[in-house]
């Protein structure tokens, strides 16, 4: 319900703003950063031009490309209960901990696609840069484990 009202009020500020003088804003060429961080922040998205150069658009459009994205989150089920599995006391402690399981379950498939092995301990560094949190090559091993991997009962991970 939050979200559909900060999209409608969105949509109010850009009617409003098309009344009068339209300042513009610069939007950087499109970099396809947006599939990339969706990995390790799904309700995150960068609002770029809608193609290959800089664009320059009015405010009133980028409110209404804001308000389109509120929209679209709206669509989306979160899932709870992977969000309460370990609960945490404050929620920059959650999020730092879902940052650190997404970049566990992203990295070890690139790893092992591009390189043949998942090096845990190599992603278990990455995940602990990413999150914050300390994390070894026995946590990335499970989370591995939660996916469902084909090779999860292959001796010598």
């Amino acid at each position: 319900m939050h979200l559909q009202t900060v999209s409608a009020r969105c949509r109010s500020l850009a009617n409003l703003i098309r009344k009068g003088p339209q300042p513009h804003v610069a939007l950087a060429a499109e970099s396809g950063l947006n599939e990339a961080i969706r990995v390790l922040m799904p309700l995150t998205a960068f609002i770029e031009a809608s193609g290959p150069e800089r664009e320059v658009v009015p405010i009133a459009t980028l409110l209404e490309r804001g308000a389109a994205w509120f929209e679209a989150l709206t669509q989306q089920v979160v899932p709870r209960s992977k969000q309460n599995r370990r609960p945490a006391a404050k929620a920059s402690e959650a999020y730092a901990d879902e940052r650190r399981s997404r970049a566990a379950e992203f990295l070890v498939g690139v790893f092992r696609r591009a390189l043949g092995h998942p090096y845990h301990a190599h992603v278990a560094t990455i995940a602990t840069i990413v999150s914050g949190i300390e994390t070894d090559a026995d946590f990335v091993k499970k989370v591995e484990a939660r996916q469902g991997k084909p090779n999860k009962h292959r001796r010598g991970n």
